[in-house]
């Protein structure tokens, strides 16, 4: 496995981190009930990938295999649904001549009837909308066209009711989510990349304020170690960040008394940015910077409502744990 894949093998709520071992879970804080949890899966079924989402208030683990998804709660104990992927046959050959299908998973919560949904983007330009409904989910695909490439990551942006997906060759594309059968293509954005792969795709919704009406932001990591800030209005460039000297494999975004930006990167550098607003636009100002010396940091995460970050290193069972004083 390429260490810049190995992120999405790395997820983690409040309470629990689960990362690849046959998808290990274990407790983050001490006084979480529980030990650590291996959740079997069968040997011929490949898992793509897994995330941890929050759904009508309630986290659960959604893993992503070749033709199917599962859904757990959140500490991997009990499995709460199955959903077959079905592909034809003649799509899949195709797809497979590029290499495996890879699938990604993210939540989002559609603006016209206020549901909330488990979202499944695969390589194979499909999205599939799955919902809870007392228990039970179902599912509803829909196709991106073939104009966009190769899929590597999704992001939401639940205000502006927007999918918006990176492509293999560094661009991003915006679709506006009509319902879960339709999507609206909205916009190309170029990320200026060198038509290298976007890495890490992420959405920061910004407070609203009596004195502005704060434009959310599309934030990408990319495989030259770029940060760049997009503005989710007019979806022109607004920063851009050199964080990293190798690609960045993962990118989380934090948003409380100002706006802070986490990386992880190949380097072995682990980034804290900080972002602020001034008259003439946004500035980063590096917060702190961990080094773990001679790794490949491949996932970098938040623990919600703590100053603690969990990073995994390639090719590794640990997991880290970082703290830093805000100042």
């Amino acid at each position: 496995m390429n260490p810049s894949q190995n992120s999405s093998y790395f997820s983690c709520n409040p309470l629990f981190l689960a990362f690849f071992l046959y998808i290990s879970i274990f407790p983050l804080k001490r006084n979480t009930k529980g030990t650590e949890y291996t959740i079997d899966q069968d040997p011929d079924s490949l898992i793509i990938s897994f995330s941890y989402l929050n759904i009508n208030s309630s986290w659960k683990l959604v893993v992503c295999l070749q033709d199917c998804v599962k859904i757990y709660s959140e500490n991997g104990q009990s499995l709460l649904g199955h959903i077959a992927l079905n592909v034809s046959l003649v799509k899949r050959k195709e797809a497979e001549k590029r290499g495996i299908i890879h699938y990604f998973a993210s939540s989002t919560k559609v603006l016209s009837n206020l549901k909330e949904f488990i979202t499944v983007c695969s390589t194979l330009a499909e999205i599939t909308f799955i919902e809870e409904n007392k228990g039970s989910f179902n599912s509803s695909t829909v196709s991106l066209g073939n104009f966009m490439g190769l899929p590597t990551n999704l992001a939401f942006s639940s205000a502006d009711n927007y999918v918006i997906i990176g492509n293999h060759e560094g661009k991003a594309f915006v679709f506006l989510i009509k319902d879960i059968k339709k999507l609206e293509f909205v916009k190309e954005i170029d990320i200026n990349t060198k038509k290298t792969p976007i890495t890490a795709l992420e959405v920061l919704q910004r407070r609203k304020t009596e004195s502005s009406d704060n434009e959310n932001l599309l934030i990408t990591g990319d495989f030259l170690g770029k940060v760049k800030i997009f503005g989710l209005k007019n979806f022109e460039i607004m920063m851009e960040i050199n964080s990293h000297a190798r690609l960045i494999t993962s990118l989380d975004v934090k948003i409380g008394p100002f706006m802070e930006i986490l990386t992880g990167s190949e380097d072995s550098f682990l980034n804290y940015w900080k972002i602020e607003e001034e008259d003439k636009g946004l500035k980063a100002s590096l917060k702190v910077s961990f080094r773990i010396a001679d790794q490949l940091i491949v996932g970098a995460k938040y623990m919600k409502n703590s100053m603690e970050s969990v990073v995994s290193i390639y090719d590794s069972n640990e997991i880290t744990v970082l703290k830093y004083e805000k100042s």
